[in-house]
């Protein structure tokens, strides 16, 4: 799948972008081996913009905050309220593809009953 396997290459870091949804949404990744992700864990959580770090297994989550209280707003010059309407202007959208992904698997659902059956007689 990556370079780094086909010639045996043990990256410290690997970055992944438009490959994890198809290009259909803006997400990244970043993947790191253990020590990477252990030093790095521990110098962050002594940020002050850093909430909370919490995790299992290789599934690692970084809570970040104004300060160390979870109750505490983001001051506005974060743009945390641009996200909030990034969520409402699209988040009708990612329902209705949801929705549409349902149609879609019970449609498969459906053909494959209906192939298995006419295979049966």
């Amino acid at each position: 799948m990556f370079g780094c396997d086909k010639y045996n290459i043990k990256p410290y870091l690997v970055s992944i972008a438009k490959g994890l949804s198809s290009a259909y949404m803006p997400i990244g990744v970043v993947l790191a081996c253990r020590e990477v992700s252990d030093d790095g864990i521990k110098a962050f959580s002594a940020s002050p913009i850093i909430g909370e770090i919490r995790g299992t297994g290789f599934l690692v989550a970084t809570e970040f905050a104004d300060n160390k209280s979870p109750n505490d707003p983001f001051p506005p010059e974060w743009g945390v309220d641009e996200i909030d309407e990034l969520i409402s202007k699209y988040g009708k959208a990612l329902k209705a593809t949801e929705e549409r992904v349902k149609e879609l698997k019970d449609q498969k659902k459906k053909l494959l009953i209906s192939f298995s059956e006419k295979r049966m007689r």
